[in-house]
């Protein structure tokens, strides 16, 4: 994250933010060492568009990784299920958070849903054509389909950040 907003970030975020250096996700999917260098790609990748509300989703997407962590024990894998609820739920829980994304020039409303939805956007190709019109026809969809390129970590910094701004458009 850049310092800037770092910060300035409540200490609800900071706090989570540094305690991610000491978690993981799957390697085949992630192959950054940890949750909070993946926050940083993804917040770099979103600050390339100049869109505050990508910039503060990139911020704030994982931030409950290590609050919702566990071992699927099929896999042996660190998993968070639920990380974007427990994220979209600190963000509506509290004040000071929110004062800080619009602080930043973004729109809590767009951020929220953003954040809460992200992990829709991994299943989006396999989703009924009924349920990926339902998401299509929200408000803040076109923020949240740029942000699944930022949040792949299968392609490069360059093409992420030409496909976002692609889609901004």
């Amino acid at each position: 994250m850049t310092n800037q907003l770092y910060t300035r970030a409540p200490q609800v975020i900071t706090d989570r933010y540094y305690a991610l250096q000491f978690i993981s996700d799957r390697k085949d999917y992630h192959p950054e060492a940890n949750v909070q260098d993946h926050i940083d790609i993804v917040t770099r990748r979103c600050m390339a568009t100049g869109n505050s509300n990508l910039v503060m989703t990139a911020i704030l997407h994982d931030i409950m990784k290590l609050d919702t962590a566990t071992i699927n024990i099929n896999t042996t894998y660190i998993t968070s299920p639920g990380h974007e609820k427990a994220a979209a739920d600190l963000i509506i829980d509290n004040f000071q958070v929110q004062d800080w994304i619009r602080d930043n020039g973004a729109d809590f409303g767009a951020v929220l849903f953003v954040v809460r939805y992200h992990m829709r956007m991994k299943t989006f190709d396999d989703m009924s054509g009924k349920k990926q019109n339902e998401l299509k026809r929200q408000q803040h969809f076109k923020l949240l389909h740029a942000f699944r390129y930022a949040d792949s970590m299968l392609i490069s910094d360059t093409d992420a950040i030409f496909m976002m701004n692609q889609i901004l458009k």
